[in-house]
C-alpha cells in the first residue's frame, strides 16, 4: 500500500507538472476577456473591458477578481501572467477536484480512489476550457459535494455562495443540492443558511451594479440570441461530439465507452448509484443538458462541455474497480500502480501533442494583427471583430464587438438581417474579417456602403486560417 501511496503522488505531480506546461501554449479567446477585465482592475481602470464603457460581459464575478489580485500581488508582465494563472488555475483546481472525489468516494472505490485524480487530469475535454472559470467552477462543485457528505452545511453555504460568484448557472447545482438536502434532513434550509449565501453574494453584486448597473452579464443574453439564431453553426448537444478533442471517430468511441460501462456497473448493481454524491452530480448533469438544449440553446462554445469530466472519471474508474474485483480477482499495489501508469500516458498524449505544435494560428494572428494595427492607432483609434479577447487584450484602442458580448446596449432585434449595423453606428477605424472564408454574418463586407468606406489594409495568413484587415478610407 506504500508503494501505491508514494507512485501515485509522483506520477499526479508528473502529470500536473507536464499539463501545466504543455496547456499554457493554448490561449481560448474568450478566456482573455476575463485577463482584460483583470488587467483594467488591477491598475484601476474599474471593472471594464473598453476604459470608457463599464460593462458586465464576464460569465464569472469571481474569477477575474481573483486574476486581478493576483496580478495586483505580482506585478509580472500581463502577457506573461494572465495566460500562466489561467493555465494554473484550471490545472489546480482539476488536481484538487481529483483528490478530493478520491476522498469522497473512498468507501465505495476503496483501494481504487487514488486513481481518481489522474482519471480526471487525463480527461482531453481539458484543453476545451484552459483558462476559463469552469475548473474553478468543478473544484467548488465537487468541495460542495464534500461538504454536504460531511454534513457540514453552513460552511457549505459559504462555498454555494462563492460557486455562484464563479459562475451564475451553478444555480442549477445548487437547486439540485437543496432538493437532496431537503429528502435528506426532512427539513428546509435554516434561516442562517440562507442569511450565510445571501451576505456572501450581496457585495459582490452591488459591486458589480455600481460599476456597470447591471447584473446580468450581457454575455448571456448575447450567447442565447447567437444560438437561437443560429449565428453561430451547431446545437448545444451537437457539442459533445463536434468540440472534442481529436475529432468525430474519437468523441463516438469515448461515449461508447461510457455508455458501455454504465451499462456493465448497472448490470453488475454498482453500489456506486446509491452514493449520493454520485446522484446529485447525475441528476445535475442530466438538468443541466436538457437547460441547456431546450430552453437557453446557447452555442456549442467548448468549454461548456468540460465540467461533465467529473461524471466521466467516476463512472470509469468504478468501472475498473469492479473489472478488477468480478474478474482479475486482484488489488495490490503493483496493479495500481501499471493501471496509474497506464492512465499517466494516455494522459499526456494529447499534452505532449499540444507542447510539439506550440501556439495555435488564431492566436498569434490576432495578436500580430494588434501588435501591427498598433503602430498607426493610439487609445481613441476603434477595431471591429467578432472575437475581441486576444485582440482586446493587445490592442491599444478600444474594441467594437460585433456579436455584442462587451457592450452594454446592442440591437438584437436587428442583427440577424442586419449584422454589418453595428459597423455602420460605431464608424471603427478598422474591421478584421477572418480569410480566406468569412462567417456568413460579415457579408455587409460584400455591400456597396461598406466598399466605399472601407479599404482593405493588409492580410495575414498561416498554414490553416488568415485575417484580412480593412481600415477607414481617409
Amino acid at each position: 500500500m506504500e508503494l501505491n501511496k508514494r507512485g501515485s503522488i509522483l506520477i499526479l505531480i508528473a502529470q500536473v507538472i507536464i499539463l501545466s506546461c504543455a496547456y499554457y501554449f493554448i490561449r481560448l479567446d474568450d478566456a482573455y476577456i476575463f485577463y482584460k477585465y483583470a488587467k483594467n482592475l488591477a491598475e484601476g481602470n474599474g471593472y471594464t473591458f473598453n476604459l470608457d464603457e463599464r460593462v458586465n460581459a464576464t460569465t464569472s464575478i469571481m474569477y477575474p477578481l481573483l486574476l486581478g489580485l493576483v496580478y495586483f500581488l505580482l506585478r509580472i508582465k500581463p502577457e506573461i501572467l494572465f495566460p500562466l494563472a489561467g493555465t494554473l488555475l484550471s490545472i489546480l483546481s482539476l488536481g484538487l477536484s481529483g483528490i478530493l472525489l478520491s476522498k469522497i468516494f473512498k468507501k465505495d472505490f476503496q483501494k481504487f480512489s487514488v486513481i481518481l485524480p489522474l482519471i480526471v487530469l487525463a480527461m482531453p475535454q481539458i484543453k476545451n476550457a484552459i483558462g476559463m472559470e469552469t475548473f474553478l467552477k468543478v473544484f467548488f462543485i465537487v468541495l460542495s459535494l464534500y461538504l454536504f457528505q460531511n454534513k457540514k452545511y453552513e460552511l457549505l453555504s459559504f462555498v454555494c455562495a462563492i460557486l455562484i460568484l464563479t459562475r451564475p448557472d451553478a444555480a442549477i447545482f445548487i437547486f439540485v443540492l437543496i432538493a437532496f438536502y431537503i429528502i435528506e434532513e426532512k427539513k428546509f434550509l435554516s434561516l442562517r443558511q440562507i442569511m450565510i449565501f445571501i451576505l456572501t453574494i450581496i457585495p459582490f453584486y452591488v459591486f458589480i451594479y455600481i460599476n456597470t448597473d447591471s447584473l446580468l452579464p450581457t454575455s448571456f443574453f448575447a450567447k442565447i440570441f447567437q444560438g437561437r439564431n443560429k449565428i453561430i453553426a451547431g446545437e448545444f448537444i451537437e457539442g459533445f461530439v463536434l468540440n472534442f478533442p481529436g475529432g468525430r471517430n474519437f468523441a463516438l468511441m469515448f461515449y461508447l465507452i461510457i455508455i458501455l460501462s454504465l451499462m456493465f456497473l448497472l448490470k453488475f448493481r454498482s453500489p456506486i448509484f446509491k452514493n449520493k454524491p454520485f446522484q446529485i452530480l447525475l441528476v445535475y448533469s442530466l438538468f443541466q443538458i436538457s437547460v441547456y438544449s431546450f430552453i437557453l440553446k446557447p452555442p456549442p462554445y467548448p468549454w461548456y462541455y468540460a465540467e461533465y469530466i467529473v461524471v466521466y472519471s467516476i463512472i470509469l474508474v468504478e468501472t475498473y474497480r469492479v473489472v478488477s474485483e468480478k474478474f482479475l480477482k486482484r488489488t495490490d499495489g503493483a496493479i495500481l500502480i501499471f493501471i496509474m501508469i497506464i492512465i499517466y500516458s494516455l494522459g499526456v498524449i494529447l499534452p505532449i501533442k499540444t507542447i510539439k505544435n506550440g501556439y495555435g494560428e488564431k492566436f498569434l494572428l490576432y495578436k500580430n494583427v494588434a501588435s501591427n494595427i498598433n503602430q498607426y492607432s493610439n487609445q481613441s483609434i476603434k477595431l471591429a471583430a467578432d472575437e475581441v479577447g486576444i485582440l482586446g487584450f493587445y490592442f491599444k484602442g478600444k474594441m467594437i464587438d460585433e456579436l455584442g458580448l462587451i457592450h452594454r446596449k446592442f440591437d438584437y432585434d436587428n442583427l440577424e438581417k442586419y449584422f454589418g449595423l453595428t459597423v455602420k453606428k460605431n464608424n471603427p477605424d478598422y474591421v478584421i474579417i477572418d480569410f480566406p472564408d468569412f462567417p456568413k454574418y460579415k457579408s455587409y463586407i460584400t455591400q456597396k456602403w461598406f466598399k466605399e468606406k472601407y479599404e482593405e489594409f493588409y492580410t495575414l495568413k498561416y498554414f490553416y486560417s488568415g485575417v484580412k484587415v480593412f481600415r477607414i478610407i481617409r
